[in-house]
Order: structure tokens, then sequence, then C-alpha cells
């Protein structure tokens, strides 16, 4: 599935189920999605190679995860980030 801004690819049941969202910056997330957004546990890579791993609630990090930044380190924590939706 393609729209404007992103594309959709995996097998989706009235929204759910387990997919990748690719954005048209190359921004990724791979894992559940529910309502066509990330729920539950998931991936999220930025374009410039850091990326957060962890809980997903209405299409954002929410939860227990952990951010892998560039140089190799890690921040574990409970986030609440920006959401992450094309749909």
């Amino acid at each position: 599935m393609a729209t404007q801004n992103c594309t959709l690819v995996g097998s989706l049941e009235n929204g759910a189920g387990e997919a990748t969202i690719v954005l048209a910056d190359s921004t990724k997330f791979q894992g559940g999605l529910k309502d066509n957004v990330p729920e539950a546990k998931g991936t999220f890579r930025m374009p410039n190679g850091s990326r957060f791993e962890g809980e997903f609630k209405d299409g954002k990090p929410d939860g227990k995860g952990t951010f892998y930044f560039l140089d190799g380190s890690r921040m574990e924590a409970y986030f609440k980030v920006k959401q992450i939706s094309c749909f």
C-alpha cells in the first residue's frame, strides 16, 4: 500500500498486524500496527542510522524502550515521543 508520504509493506487485517512503514525521508518502522499506526513492540529507524526499539501506543514511542545513538551508546528509559503516522 502506498500513500503520498509513505509505503506500507505487510499483511494487515482491518488495519492490524505486522508490517513495515517507510516514510518519504527513509524513516522506517517495523513491528505491530493497529488502526494502521504503530502499536505494541517495534523498531523505529531514523535516516541518520539511530534507532528506537521498544513499545509503541497510538503511533508513538510510549513505554519501555532503548534508543541507540550513532556513537554506539544507548539509553534505556520510558519514552513518549512524536507520533509516527502517514494514514
